[in-house]
C-alpha cells in the first residue's frame, strides 16, 4: 500500500520496476491488480492500441472463462528473452560487477549435458504400457465431461468442447505423472480415487455440485500437487464449502454414474498394481541414486 500511495502523491512519481515469472498464478486477476498498480487504476492505459477499458476486458475473460481474451495484453506488457536471444542480439552485452565496480561483458556459463537413461517398463515391473494404454483408452475421465451427460436441452455445447479440452489436459497430466516416479504417480491415483467417491456422494445423495471457480481450484491442484503445499483432504473440506445445488432430472444419471463408477474401478485397479513397487524396485530411482552416489565425490550436487 505504501507503494501505492508513494506512486499516487509524489509530485516526481518514481518510475519503478516489477519483475515476476508469474503474472498469471491463481486467475487472470493477479494480473490484473498489478496493472492497476502501475497505472495506478487507468482503465484507459492502452487506449492507443484499441482497448478502451481493461476491466472490463478482464471482467469479459473472467465470466467466458476464456484467459486467451487478454492474449493481447500481454503482448504489449511481456518481455521475454532466453540466452540464446541475448547471445544473437546483444553479443555485447555488459553488466556492473557488484564487487569490483567495473563493466563485465556477460557469458553464459557452458553446460556439459549428459543424458541419463533408464527403463520406465522395469520402473513399473512392466506395467507401464498396459498402465498408459488404460489412461489413453480406458478412462473415460467422466467428472472432467460431465456436460456431456446433460438431457438434450440442458446441454451447454460450447461447455461440451471446453470440458473435452480439459479432460485432454487431465490426460496429459496423468500421463507426465506416470513418467515423474511411482510414488508422484501412485499418490494421484489415491487422490483421484478419493476425490472421485466423494464426488459420487455429494452428486448422487445430496445432490450436490462444485461451483465453477471452485472446479478450476480443484483442476489447478491437480496439475500440480506436489508443489501445492495443500493436501487433498484439506482441499476437499475447503471446496465443500463451495457447493452450489443441482437437479438430477438434468443428467442421464444412470450412465453417468455407470461411468464414474468405471473410472473409479480403473483407478482402483492401477493402485493395486503399483502398490507393491517399492523404492527399491523403483528402476528410475535407483538408477538416480547410483549417479549421485557417482557424483558425490565431485562436491556439491544441485538437484
Amino acid at each position: 500500500f505504501s507503494l501505492i500511495e508513494q506512486c499516487r502523491t509524489n509530485g516526481n512519481v518514481p518510475k519503478v520496476v516489477l519483475l515476476t515469472a508469474t503474472p498469471i498464478n491463481n486467475t487472470i486477476w493477479d494480473l490484473y491488480h498489478q496493472l492497476s498498480l502501475i497505472s495506478q487504476n487507468n482503465p484507459k492505459i492502452f487506449l492507443k492500441e484499441g482497448i478502451f477499458d481493461v476491466g472490463k476486458e478482464f471482467r469479459r475473460a473472467d465470466k467466458s472463462d476464456d484467459s486467451a481474451r487478454i492474449n493481447d495484453i500481454m503482448q504489449l506488457i511481456a518481455i521475454r528473452r532466453t540466452r540464446q536471444y541475448i547471445r544473437e542480439n546483444y553479443p555485447d552485452a555488459k553488466f556492473r560487477n557488484s564487487e569490483t565496480g567495473e563493466l563485465e561483458t556477460i557469458r553464459f556459463p557452458h553446460r556439459d549435458l549428459e543424458e541419463i537413461e533408464y527403463s520406465l517398463d522395469a520402473t513399473y515391473a512392466g506395467l507401464y504400457r498396459s498402465i498408459a494404454e488404460s489412461i489413453q483408452k480406458d478412462l473415460k475421465l467422466t467428472y472432467y465431461n460431465r456436460e456431456a451427460y446433460k438431457v438434450a436441452g440442458k446441454r451447454d455445447q460450447m461447455e461440451v468442447v471446453k470440458m473435452q479440452a480439459l479432460a485432454g489436459i487431465f490426460q496429459t497430466v496423468l500421463l507426465k505423472r506416470l513418467e515423474s516416479s511411482v510414488e508422484s504417480f501412485r499418490t494421484s491415483v489415491r487422490n483421484q480415487i478419493k476425490f472421485l467417491q466423494h464426488f459420487t456422494d455429494l452428486f448422487f445423495n445430496q445432490k450436490k455440485l462444485l461451483r465453477k471457480e471452485a472446479f478450476n481450484k480443484l483442476l489447478a491442484y491437480f496439475e500440480d500437487e506436489e508443489e501445492s503445499g495443500v493436501t487433498a483432504d484439506q482441499l476437499q473440506t475447503q471446496l465443500d464449502a463451495r457447493l452450489q445445488d443441482i437437479s438430477l432430472d438434468d443428467y442421464q444419471s444412470e450412465k453417468f454414474r455407470a461411468d464414474l463408477e468405471k473410472d473409479i474401478g480403473i483407478f482402483q485397479r492401477m493402485l493395486r498394481e503399483i502398490e507393491s513397487i517399492t523404492t527399491d524396485k523403483d528402476a528410475k530411482l535407483c538408477t538416480f541414486k547410483e549417479k549421485l552416489l557417482e557424483l558425490k565425490a565431485e562436491g556439491k550436487i544441485l538437484v
